[in-house]
């Protein structure tokens, strides 16, 4: 078995850097168009990253693009050809944290965690309520759970990356439409996805107001240390959705904000191609304030972390609702979204940049079975 994993490592990591070159040749072509091309000032501070076995000289691209972009001249880079093939498979047991992501199973491994009420939910082709009670999929029964609900979120209840599968139903009358799809037994039965059924959260004022049609969310990145064991908020973004959506992420128009670890935001926010936005949405940046009750974001942020023992690094979403109750929305357990954190940040593990690295170059093997190749 460990000759097949190291055969089956060595291919994937081959197959993901090729992937990842030719997005790097790609970026830097768009960079250098626009003039906003930069050679990281390798000379003042050698990258870290480059005492990592898997770092190969065409990785070097990277510090060009990420410092282009963010302006800080960091060694902390971590390219994405070396974190995703070889770092995020060490830290994150892939197919052990299959479970901790599933969205169906927060309010039982977590049942501490406030999350959004979910009328509705699907486990392995099976239709349950909110208590985990089988149900039969028919119209009546859809009425009866679904009544009290003028908004809802439909959306897989994994692998709902980049707003996915994900769907926002609407009152209408009697019955639940999306773009004129009714939510009813006989689209039920036509999902082919495990999915959660949850309420639609009315935010609280703070995110409201930075965009109204959508779910603004507090990222925070966690990683549980292999030397102690303990757990550590790396950094945060504030992610806000851009005009008319009514999700925040960065494909679909949304923009990204540092927070520092007291909870204030920083002054710029970056869209997904690394441009820089001193206001959005109408809002200026630097207005915003602090993240109210940060302190409770982070608390929950440990409590889920403290209990994921085979992900190391998590990437959690949170959100606050009207009424001020801090809750979880989802935990990124793989394929977590590294560029926003360094072009904010300048950094993604920050003090732990030295013990991941060096703890990923003892790695015979990378736990990579069952992952989607390239």
């Amino acid at each position: 078995m460990k000759v097949f994993e190291n055969a089956f490592s060595k291919v994937y990591l081959f197959r993901a850097q090729s992937y990842y070159d030719s997005i790097l040749k790609k970026e830097l072509s768009r960079l250098e168009k626009s003039n906003r091309l930069k050679q990281f000032p390798a000379f003042c501070t050698e990258p870290m990253i480059y005492g990592s076995r898997f770092h190969r000289k065409k990785d070097r691209g990277w510090q060009d693009f990420f410092f282009s972009l963010s302006g800080t001249p960091t060694p902390d880079y971590i390219p994405p050809s070396i974190f995703y093939p070889v770092m995020e498979p060490v830290l994150n047991n892939r197919l052990m944290v299959r479970t901790i992501k599933d969205k169906n199973f927060y309010d039982l491994f977590y049942p501490e965690i406030c999350t959004p009420s979910t009328p509705l939910r699907r486990i392995n082709g099976f239709l349950y309520d909110e208590n985990y009670q089988q149900a039969d999929v028919n119209d009546n029964f859809l009425d009866t759970v679904l009544s009290p609900y003028d908004k809802l979120i439909l959306k897989p209840s994994m692998d709902s990356g980049s707003g996915s599968g994900i769907f926002l139903f609407i009152r209408d009358g009697s019955v639940l439409k999306s773009d004129g799809t009714v939510l009813n037994a006989a689209y039920i039965k036509s999902l082919e996805f495990d999915f959660v059924a949850q309420a639609y959260i009315e935010q609280h004022d703070y995110f409201s107001a930075l965009n109204p049609t959508s779910s603004n969310t507090l990222r925070l990145l966690i990683y549980r240390s292999f030397q102690d064991d303990s757990v550590n908020v790396l950094s945060g973004l504030l992610r806000i959705g851009g005009k008319d959506s009514f999700m925040d992420h960065d494909n679909l128009g949304g923009v990204s904000i540092a927070i520092n670890q007291t909870g204030i935001v920083g002054d710029i926010a970056f869209d997904v191609n690394g441009n820089r936005y001193e206001q959005f949405n109408g809002v200026r940046i630097k207005d915003i304030g602090p993240i109210p009750k940060y302190d409770e974001f982070v608390a929950m942020a440990n409590v889920i972390a403290t209990k994921s023992h085979y992900g190391r690094l998590l990437g959690l979403d949170f959100t606050m609702d009207s009424s001020g109750q801090v809750m979880l929305l989802d935990i990124n357990c793989w394929r977590n979204g590294i560029n926003h954190f360094q072009f904010c940040h300048g950094t993604l593990f920050g003090r732990f940049t030295s013990e991941i690295i060096d703890y990923c170059n003892q790695a015979e093997s990378f736990n990579v079975i069952r992952v989607p190749l390239l």
